[in-house]
């Protein structure tokens, strides 16, 4: 699988990076598992991909593990 950028699959990018806090990374992130958790196939579609919750967690915990 390709790199998956964190900032794209949490929809961050048009925010500063100096404002992504671990608050904006949490609220992402639940919406993203939402979206799974609601999907008939418990899948997220991202840039042609189809990815697990498990897959998603991983590289958001990229962006998450980062001190800012």
């Amino acid at each position: 699988m390709s790199f998956i950028n964190p900032v794209e699959l949490l929809g961050l990018q048009q925010l500063e990076l100096s404002s992504i806090d671990n608050v904006v990374i949490k609220k992402a992130k639940r919406r993203i598992q939402a979206d799974i958790d609601l999907s008939e196939d418990n899948l997220f579609r991202f840039n042609g991909y189809k990815l697990t919750k498990s897959e998603t967690e991983r590289a958001i915990d990229e962006l998450d593990s980062k001190e800012m």
